[in-house]
């Protein structure tokens, strides 16, 4: 099923009145897309250095395909549930994401994208309202580039787009509020080893990936965003106490050591997911342990599994997650 024929919404086009996401209007087997795009040469790069990313550099400069690749983690099905039904989603926390890759495509390539509500729960006590989309991404031949799904957790505050609704305040105020400093972590990564894998590694290799988290600010681009997560001010009206940093910037590191240990095959049989078990607050130091947990026979090659996790200076849990790549030499 799908919600209309075209998005509501063109490039460029989203507005700041948003529909934030009704628990019980989401649908599940409702289909957003599909969607064209390109990610426009150049834009991984700008991204890392404005936000002090650090990524692999086939994803910025060059790589074995002859220039930079569209990065896995990217959130494609955002593009499509923007576009197509919602406009800027701000209303939903990253719980655990995952990925899989079947061939690298260049920046600049023509690719469609399409999602669907796979499902929604509520859980423990509080019952927190997950809503699960699944997306795919495919080339302009069809040809499937990657597969990617994400829990989010709905908020249940009232927003400041609610509040003005309501008659509390105006949008002006709304977007006022938003106009705030937005802070963002920048990964330097410390000791890092990383021998490339072949299909005789050994069972509890440790990787070296030891990423130490920094603090970097920069602003929000004027007005285009309310009730946002990764602000103090919103956060605590939330109940946490802080900033809360983007569910996939705390595994970036991780993420940039996996390639180095697959090599070329990430792009083409990589997997990653991950969950997030607290939240990583503006100025936490994180830390990485990351090993080989299994190997398993598959086709003419050798699936190396890896899990890692992330901890913070409290020795906290904050993300587990499991990789992996079919290797053939």
């Amino acid at each position: 099923m799908k919600t209309r024929e075209t998005p509501k919404y063109g490039r460029g086009e989203l507005p700041i009145e948003y529909e934030p996401w009704i628990y019980d209007d989401m649908i599940v087997g409702e289909v957003f897309g599909p969607i064209e795009w390109q990610h426009q040469p150049g834009t991984h790069k700008r991204t890392a250095e404005k936000h002090h990313w650090i990524i692999h550099p086939w994803f910025t400069d060059e790589s074995p395909w002859g220039g930079p690749v569209l990065n896995p983690i990217s959130y494609d099905w955002i593009r499509v549930m923007s576009q197509w039904r919602m406009g800027r989603i701000q209303g939903a926390i990253l719980a655990s994401y995952e990925f899989q890759v079947f061939r690298p495509v260049l920046e600049g390539t023509k690719l469609k994208a399409t999602c669907w509500i796979a499902n929604k729960f509520k859980s423990g006590p509080k019952e927190r309202k997950h809503v699960i989309i699944d997306a795919i991404l495919e080339a302009a031949d069809g040809e499937l580039v990657s597969f990617q799904r994400a829990d989010q957790v709905l908020f249940d505050k009232p927003s400041a787009l609610e509040e003005v609704k309501a008659g509390r305040k105006t949008l002006e105020q709304a977007r006022d509020e938003s106009r705030r400093e937005k802070r963002a972590i920048a990964i330097e990564v410390g000791n890092t080893e990383i021998i490339p894998a072949t299909k005789d590694i050994a069972i509890g290799h440790r990787l070296r990936v030891e990423p130490h988290v920094a603090v970097d600010s920069y602003e929000w681009e004027d007005g285009k965003w309310i009730d946002n997560i990764h602000t103090e001010e919103y956060a605590k009206k939330l109940g946490y106490r802080g900033a809360v940093v983007g569910g996939i910037m705390p595994p970036q590191a991780v993420h940039k050591g996996l390639i180095d240990f697959f090599g070329e095959d990430f792009l083409y049989t990589g997997k990653n997911h991950w969950k997030m078990r607290r939240p990583v607050y503006v100025g936490d130091v994180i830390k990485a342990e990351v090993w080989v947990a299994d190997k398993i026979k598959e086709g003419d090659g050798t699936r190396i599994v890896v899990q890692y996790y992330l901890e913070n200076q409290e020795g906290e849990k904050v993300t587990e997650g499991t990789a992996s790549a079919r290797l053939t030499r």
